[in-house]
């Protein structure tokens, strides 16, 4: 559906990156970003993200779907709970009234549209995802700032440790947070599925002195070959073991991983 250019309304997906995530273990559900050939300005123009209730006349599936799932309701565990008259709670509810969706460059995020009070308490919500999943979910444009905090965030969020009454320091705590799996979890993990997903890598390059660095053991099969030399080279050995000519003698360092793959002569690469 996402794929479909002229259903989703934002036309090509051009890149993504997606966090499954396990909240205080309970079920998966999704944190997504997508790059999408359609701009901002023109998914506003076409109301791509809608947030005021629909016609219950003229669209009364919508109308039902977005009453059950998209209203927000403050609750102290979640927002603080309601908030004083004039306030908004820590998921900035109610949202103000405005005639269309803008950018504050004040703000981590868009103001989105609210003619009346009823439409002030609505998640932002994609119209087909909505009636497809028939699910919560909530769909917001990307700011600068509020971008890098999102993908900060659930790029190493780690789960919750409030749910287990250990105290901190204790051995037997340390050993929880490590180990506990939930059974949704469990699930993702022997199937094969992936936590977290994206359209591009990242590579990581140490740049720490040599007694400095991370090392990784070689499986037992390899360190009987080199018994001098237990650990897999890191991307700093490799650089130096480049191949030798004029077009890496004057490559640096980051250059070297953003043009080439390094890969061993029995390695399967795929373009």
């Amino acid at each position: 559906m996402w794929n479909n250019s002229r259903l989703s309304g934002w036309k090509r997906i051009c890149d993504f990156f997606e966090r499954v995530e396990f909240q205080n273990r309970g079920a998966a559900h999704l944190h997504i970003v997508l790059w999408t050939e359609a701009t901002i300005n023109e998914m506003i123009s076409s109301n791509q993200i809608r947030s005021t209730m629909p016609d219950p006349e003229n669209e009364p599936e919508l109308y039902a779907k977005v009453r059950t799932h998209q209203i927000h309701t403050c609750r102290p565990h979640l927002c603080g709970g309601p908030p004083p008259a004039g306030e908004q709670c820590k998921c900035n509810f109610p949202r103000p009234l405005s005639n269309t969706a803008y950018n504050d460059p004040t703000a981590l995020r868009y103001v989105y549209k609210a003619i009346t009070e009823e439409d002030r308490w609505i998640v932002p919500f994609h119209t087909p995802t909505l009636l497809a999943w028939d699910t919560h979910c909530n769909f917001q444009y990307v700011t600068s700032k509020g971008f890098a905090r999102y993908m900060t965030k659930y790029i190493s969020k780690a789960e919750p440790s409030h749910i287990f009454n250990i105290n901190e320091g204790n051995r037997y705590y340390r050993h929880v947070l490590g180990r506990r799996l939930g059974a949704m979890e469990v699930i993702y993990l022997i199937t094969g599925k992936t936590i977290c997903n994206s359209s591009a890598t990242v590579n990581f390059l140490p740049t720490d002195p040599p007694s400095f660095r991370l090392k990784t053991i070689l499986p037992v099969s390899q360190l009987l070959h080199d018994l001098e030399n237990p650990y897999y080279p890191d991307a700093i050995e490799k650089y130096f073991r480049r191949p030798r000519g004029n077009d890496f003698e004057h490559l640096k360092y980051e250059e070297y991983y953003q043009l080439y793959q390094v890969h061993t002569p029995n390695s399967n690469v795929i373009n």
